[in-house]
């Protein structure tokens, strides 16, 4: 068997599509936070720490050398980006990559 542009092109758009669909359908959101950098609200005011577990219904997140352990609905920011953002460009990022390998299997049909 001969490997050919044709045949990588069609490998890396399968991948992509493959990615995309599970970003979309089996990433857990709860999952994709861990090792961000979080903003939480607490009865010490807001908190700003990176995310190393994620629990039931709580984060718990390193902040300044300490673990402090915060309710998941107390999560304001994620990167920088309110959550409906951040969540918003996750999903935008795994329908683009989707997006690219259909346009690259299209490509590599058609054209090579």
């Amino acid at each position: 068997m001969v490997i050919t542009r044709k045949r990588i092109i069609l490998t890396i758009g399968i991948g992509c599509i493959l990615w995309g669909y599970y970003q979309l359908f089996a990433v857990d959101a709860d999952e994709s936070l861990i090792n961000k950098q979080v903003t939480v609200l607490t009865e010490k005011g807001e908190l700003k720490g990176k995310v190393i577990a994620v629990k039931a219904n709580a984060v718990v997140i390193s902040y300044k050398g300490s673990i402090i352990e915060a309710p998941k609905l107390s999560v304001t920011k994620i990167d920088g980006l309110l959550v409906n953002d951040y969540e918003t460009r996750r999903v935008l990022l795994a329908i683009g990559v989707a997006l690219l390998g259909g346009v690259l299997i299209w490509i590599a049909l058609f054209f090579l």
